[in-house]
């Protein structure tokens, strides 16, 4: 059983690599100009989409009848899968970044993609994450929703959560928009890099938890914020028996 899950991730790679190709002249041409972006990320949901197609993977989204997101926000999920970014790609409204570690920058894939519309940040120069800090309050100001994934880095013991950064929601505060919880539920079932690249077909479910409002916070109630969202999140994970209540 565990030949086939390697197989399929290895075909996974072969399509995501197989859909970009021609795509890329497209992504090229759309990037090229900020007035653009938005189209580019619309054929960014088209790509996760054909993807999901070939691999045999079905997203459901859930939310709470009273779960009305608008944009510009700050969506934030738990991390535990490469699949995370397609998921977040299709749920997000309007036009929308990335926010991620500059590691991914050096991916040849997502380069295009880091070197315009998304944002890699340096964690080891404070310098550096200042100046990635104060480029995506900028976009926040011209209509981009950011999306980040806190825990910075999909841990070992996914679906368990990593502890969360606080920058994503330092940005909420300081730009005064709302924050998005989402959890992903399946992402880290569907395909894993544990001891090695595996992964099965199926449901791909995201819960979008109703916005948090920022306004009137400061910048000490970053922190607790942080918690909130945590918790949340990981509260959505027990309820689903994904994680045990410990």
């Amino acid at each position: 059983m565990k030949y086939l899950r390697t197989i399929y991730a290895v075909w996974f790679a072969t399509v995501f690599v197989g859909t970009f190709l021609p795509l890329y002249p497209f992504f090229l041409l759309l990037l090229s100009h900020k007035s653009t972006y938005r189209l580019a990320n619309i054929l960014r949901k088209l790509w996760a989409l054909l993807i999901m197609l070939f691999t045999g993977i079905w997203i459901v989204i859930e939310k709470e009848a009273n779960t009305k997101i608008t944009s510009p926000c700050v969506y934030v999920a738990n991390h535990s899968s490469y699949l995370d970014i397609l998921s977040l790609a299709l749920v997000a409204n309007g036009n929308y970044l990335f926010m991620a570690k500059q590691e991914l920058t050096k991916i040849p894939l997502f380069k295009i993609f880091f070197r315009t519309v998304d944002i890699g940040v340096n964690r080891s120069s404070s310098v550096d994450a200042g100046k990635a800090f104060k480029k995506t309050v900028n976009r926040i100001t011209e209509g981009f929703s950011v999306i980040i994934f806190p825990e910075g880095t999909i841990g070992s013991q996914a679906p368990e959560l990593r502890n969360f950064k606080e920058g994503a929601f330092k940005l909420a505060v300081e730009t005064e928009i709302p924050i998005v919880p989402v959890t992903l539920l399946d992402n880290w079932k569907r395909l894993s890099d544990k001891k090695g690249w595996r992964g099965t077909p199926g449901l791909m479910r995201v819960y979008l938890h109703p916005p948090i409002e920022t306004k009137g916070l400061n910048k000490e109630e970053a922190s607790e914020l942080k918690s909130k969202v945590y918790s949340i999140i990981e509260n959505k994970l027990i309820e689903k028996k994904i994680i045990k209540n410990l």
